[in-house]
């Protein structure tokens, strides 16, 4: 996805949009490139009169970060025709992002002859190059040297979350994940991928105060319980909504992981919406990658093992229903 937003209207000196019309908010767009460009002129104007290296590079910083905001704004612009943009204004930001990213990614791969994509959660390879606006490519699926019997993913079907019985569940399931915690893993590091704030809350309320859960909270970043979570030598176990893409858990920092929810995305959220009524396959695409890249966080060598929970039955109906799909290295792990 491609977006960008601007919250400092004062240093602009302009009205921020108010609305959603198309017209209107491009007429708004081209009024912000011109007066940033003012600005990046003006600053540059002073950076020649700053005598001390201090304020030199606080005018330098600024600088930068005005033509970051122009070189978006100018794409954009030059993309409205082609482009359908989603536009969401708020008391303090305006948000443009494209409905589809076709387009936009041309304008990267024109940098260069030949375009690689490595990756181990592609899942649909033609969904996933249709999505980019890719017409000629080749997909090349190599094997995993990992053993799937290091690390097993282990599937429950009672609980089939949705959005009327989440309530219902969420307490019964915190009791589950308790038990796991203290009679599997007693003594282990581990991660709760809990896909929500309002998740995250209940296991929070199930699990009572013990030191040994490091919580994603509103004000308290990954970073901040990730580095807890491996300067202890407690078998400390992280909970957040966010931590499916790009923590590494290697070795002991990372002997199970239990999944509380299949990960789909917001339907609250303007695009996605348009793209699920739209394509029903891309939204369980989405849904599945973030599946495995779940799944991916505790085992990371061939030497390394962990054992995976999924405690959400309807995420067992998606990786029944997209089988075909899903790679054999991922199946192969499956209990």
């Amino acid at each position: 996805m491609y977006s960008w937003l601007w919250c400092k209207w004062k240093d602009l000196g302009i009205d921020i949009l108010r609305t959603e019309d198309r017209v209107l908010a491009f007429n708004w767009l081209n009024d912000v490139a011109n007066v940033v460009k003012k600005k990046i002129t003006e600053l540059s104007g002073q950076l020649r009169t700053k005598k001390t290296k201090r304020t030199k590079k606080s005018v330098v910083t600024k600088i930068r970060a005005f033509k970051a905001i122009h070189d978006k704004v100018i794409l954009t612009i030059q993309s409205w025709s082609k482009t359908e943009y989603i536009i969401e204004c708020s008391k303090k930001e305006v948000t443009f992002t494209p409905l589809y990213v076709n387009l936009l990614a041309q304008d990267m791969f024109k940098r260069a002859k030949h375009v690689i994509f490595m990756s181990g959660t592609i899942i649909d390879h033609q969904q996933f190059a249709r999505t980019l606006g890719v017409q000629d490519y080749q997909y090349i699926e190599v094997d995993s040297d990992f053993d799937p019997k290091a690390s097993p993913i282990l599937c429950c079907t009672k609980f089939n979350l949705n959005y009327k019985n989440l309530d219902e569940h969420l307490p019964i399931m915190v009791k589950l994940v308790e038990k796991i915690c203290n009679d599997e893993h007693p003594n282990e590091k581990g991660i709760i991928h809990t896909h929500t704030f309002k998740i995250t809350k209940t296991v929070q309320e199930g699990l009572g105060s013990s030191r040994r859960y490091l919580l994603r909270e509103p004000g308290i970043s990954n970073e901040l319980i990730l580095k807890e979570h491996k300067l202890s030598e407690n078998p400390t176990v992280l909970i957040s909504p966010s931590l499916g893409f790009g923590t590494d858990l290697f070795d002991d920092f990372g002997r199970f992981s239990i999944i509380m929810k299949t990960p789909y995305l917001p339907l609250g959220n303007k695009r996605i919406k348009i793209l699920f009524d739209k394509n029903k396959r891309w939204y369980q695409m989405k849904a599945l990658v973030n599946l495995v890249q779940m799944c991916g966080r505790t085992t990371r060598s061939k030497e390394d093992s962990s054992v995976t929970y999924i405690l959400d039955g309807t995420a067992v109906n998606l990786i029944k229903m997209n089988s075909d799909r899903l790679p054999k290295w991922f199946l192969h792990r499956l209990r």
